[in-house]
């Protein structure tokens, strides 16, 4: 199943578990919203909470009908506090956040990667507001990658040795998925490049 088949998947799941839900219950646009505003809210969240099981989805919509306000208690709130309790319930995958797949894919990822920060970078970009790193966060980040990968050899030394702790190998198991997780965004942007320079 390629990318445009999982969002359209994505969206349907949305639509039956969450949006017919919450019309079926009778909810209503928030105070002060229109229609119009209301539809494509609709269209924007259906495509951002395609990550959600269907579980989720089903509580977030009995959330919702719980909390509507307005005199009938039968409006929704707005769509910054419905994503809030979307999150809540289950967070958004790492690719969901577009700074952190778009710069880590850009020939930034390569960058850190050979620099030893990507992980730094990485763990930085997911924290970030949306803004890039500015060269005082870089500074940062070249600094924590840096000490990271000390931990890492200590933990592996550690790990060879026999006197490792549940602690150490938690903060490797981390390290490494998230290594993995950008080695895979960083591949996916090397791949992209390659494919327009051979264009």
């Amino acid at each position: 199943m390629d990318g445009q088949d999982e969002r359209a998947t994505g969206r349907e799941r949305v639509r039956l578990a969450l949006w017919d839900r919450l019309d079926e219950a009778g909810m209503k646009p928030a105070i002060g919203q229109t229609q119009d505003a209301h539809g494509e809210m609709r269209k924007r969240l259906g495509l951002r909470f395609g990550y959600m099981t269907d579980a989720n989805l089903a509580t977030l919509a009995e959330t919702l009908i719980d909390q509507g306000s307005g005199a009938k208690h039968d409006r929704l709130p707005g769509e910054a506090t419905i994503v809030g309790l979307a999150r809540a319930l289950q967070k958004e995958p790492v690719t969901q956040k577009r700074i952190v797949t778009s710069w880590l894919a850009s020939v930034e990822g390569p960058k850190a990667r050979a620099g030893g920060y990507e992980v730094a970078l990485f763990r930085w970009l997911q924290r970030s507001t949306g803004r890039p790193p500015m060269a005082f966060d870089m500074t940062r980040i070249v600094d924590q990658g840096r000490d990271d990968l000390r931990m890492a050899k200590l933990i592996e030394d550690r790990i060879a040795r026999n006197v490792v702790s549940a602690d150490d190998r938690n903060w490797l198991s981390a390290y490494i998925a998230d290594r993995d997780a950008v080695a895979a965004i960083i591949a996916e942007g090397d791949a992209k490049r390659a494919a327009e320079a051979a264009a």
